[in-house]
């Protein structure tokens, strides 16, 4: 059965908008991309069209249609200080085989309104049932933070209802890497950010994450060779650390970078590599002065992360500073 039969089917029946209530609740390149963020919005902002004095514009729309499903979401926008943007009144429609079987579904939670970057609609398979679901992406506004996504997943009855996300400062790309009929959500673990330092110096390692049943599953370790492709990146960034003039920096960019380098290492089970990287660090005194509470503080929190069950083997403790949840 081909994806439009099936969207064919789906498109019998439908939701209503009083049945999807929505949940209250991109190395050294994408910090640089993050940190600038705020003059990308100011850039992005003066392509909006006209905006009448009283701060308001007529309503918006973005149109995406794959395999006889289209995604409409609707928007109005509002003056937010200089040249910035607000949009606001977030609608969604969804359409398939002809028939109407999500209609102006209004977004809310943290998906309620995109600040200084238009919201965005794409249209792909991420929950593995054969037909395409619909993805919303908004930005909530701040200097690197966040970006919210909120999915109308494909089922028996229709789309919906509305599954919410926030992806914190990196957002996610939507990728097929590969393994199953779904698209990924390819992604960073934000844990990791500002937790052994500011965000400026922070590194992250990386993290899929698959839609399943409605809830979101980390399968990094299903993509060894991605893990691989980060390693490369936060090994080169731990390397890079030693070049910095400022003590102070180096030993925070050094120790951030191996916590993520660490992850990555335990991502493909390998403990023993990770063992090394701590001891490489200590070997380079990142562990010395202010970081002398980081070998406790990594091994808590990626115990607590679900990274390893014992820190001690790889040479580390479980003495946080500062416990996390």
């Amino acid at each position: 059965m081909s994806r439009r039969t099936q969207a064919a089917r789906v498109a019998s029946r439908s939701y209503s908008p009083e049945q999807l209530e929505v949940p209250g609740t991109p190395r050294l390149l994408r910090l640089v991309m993050i940190t600038l963020v705020a003059v990308a919005c100011l850039l992005a902002a003066t392509l909006t069209g006209p905006v009448d004095e009283a701060g308001s514009a007529p309503a918006a729309t973005v149109k995406t249609k794959v395999d006889g499903v289209t995604a409409t979401l609707t928007y109005a926008q509002r003056k937010a200080g200089g040249s910035l943007r607000r949009y606001t009144k977030l609608r969604l429609t969804v359409r398939a085989a002809g028939r109407t079987t999500l209609k102006s579904v209004k977004l809310r939670g943290e998906a309620v309104e995109s600040f200084g970057s238009r919201p965005r609609v794409s249209v792909a398979e991420v929950t593995g049932d054969g037909l395409p679901d619909v993805v919303v992406q908004v930005y909530t506004g701040g200097a690197h933070c966040c970006v919210v996504s909120a999915i109308a997943p494909s089922t028996a009855e229709g789309w919906g209802p509305l599954i919410v996300r926030n992806w914190a400062d990196f957002g996610f790309e939507l990728k097929d890497l590969g393994g199953t009929e779904q698209v990924e959500f390819k992604a960073w673990d934000a844990r990791f950010t500002g937790a052994f330092g500011p965000f400026v110096a922070s590194q992250t390692p990386i993290q899929v994450m698959r839609l399943q049943g409605g809830t979101f599953v980390d399968v990094t370790r299903e993509f060894p060779e991605w893990i691989k492709q980060d390693i490369t990146d936060n090994a080169k960034a731990w390397q890079d650390a030693a070049t910095e003039d400022d003590a102070e920096l180096r030993g925070v960019a050094g120790r951030s970078a191996a916590g993520a380098w660490i992850a990555n290492l335990l991502q493909l089970g390998d403990t023993a590599g990770a063992k090394a990287v701590v001891e490489a660090s200590a070997a380079r005194g990142d562990f010395t002065g202010d970081g002398a509470t980081f070998p406790g503080q990594l091994g808590h929190n990626l115990k607590v992360w679900g990274y390893l069950t014992d820190p001690v083997v790889i040479g580390l403790t479980d003495t946080p500073a500062a416990p996390i949840a």
